[in-house]
């Protein structure tokens, strides 16, 4: 199946080849559009026995799930310990539960040129917040640099939201988008922290590890400059 797929998953030619500039909004229309499909399919309407309906409140259980990565690794991080406590208090009040994708970015997204050929890499899939997949693609660390645009560095939100409505059979309150961004950025330092660690302290001597593990200070200040921007709520 693989092989009879065209197209890159390159970042770097999906977020800043020059040739497709102009095709960008029509790209992220296509992904919108596809998102929108994939969080039609809800628990009530579909019965996928291989994943779990979360019990707990659905972010409360998220973030517990950063504090115990926490709590496993060898050395303190109290930047993240505090921005896991920022979201627990700044969390929204309502969600909704549909399939999601789990690892919706560059990087997993093939392009034939300006088409989305694949959507790869599925075994992240749970039931979850449409707006966790939607703040994971938009998340700074999965723009490689292109920061101007929003949406997985390949283009703008505006265009995103038109093909994700154009689809969607309920809409998401974006004024969330921000928060679930902080959290994306959250779980991407948790992870590159591990990536590090499997460099520093197994044999898997990758060098795809060690920078991923030295990214992760960036990471962190990126968090800090987001929780800035959406602004703290008193007695932070």
């Amino acid at each position: 199946f693989m092989e009879l797929m065209r197209g890159t998953t390159e970042p770097l030619f999906v977020c800043q080849k020059e040739t497709i500039k102009n095709s960008r909004s029509q790209m992220v229309k296509m992904l919108g559009q596809q998102l929108g499909q994939l969080h039609n399919i809800t628990p009530a309407a579909v019965n996928l026995r291989f994943l779990t309906v979360p019990k707990l409140p659905l972010i409360l259980a998220k973030l517990r799930a950063f504090q115990n990565q926490l709590k496993s690794l060898p050395f303190p991080l109290p930047l993240l310990e505090w921005s896991i406590r920022w979201l627990m208090k700044n969390a929204p009040a309502e969600h909704s539960l549909s399939l999601s994708h789990g690892d919706f970015r560059s990087g997993n997204l093939m392009f034939n040129q300006n088409s989305l050929t694949g959507i790869l890499d599925w075994e992240f899939a749970s039931w979850s917040d449409p707006l966790e997949d939607i703040g994971w693609l938009c998340a700074r660390c999965w723009r490689y640099g292109n920061d101007s645009n929003r949406v997985g560095g390949i283009g703008g939100l505006k265009d995103f939201i038109t093909g994700y409505q154009s689809m969607a059979q309920s809409i998401p309150d974006w004024s969330a988008l921000a928060y679930w961004e902080i959290l994306a950025s959250v779980k991407w330092a948790i992870i590159a922290h591990q990536q590090g660690l499997r460099h520093s302290k197994n044999s898997q001597k990758h060098l795809e590890l060690m920078l991923t593990g030295h990214k992760a200070d960036e990471i962190e200040y990126d968090i800090l400059i987001q929780i800035k921007s959406f602004g703290a709520k008193k007695n932070d």
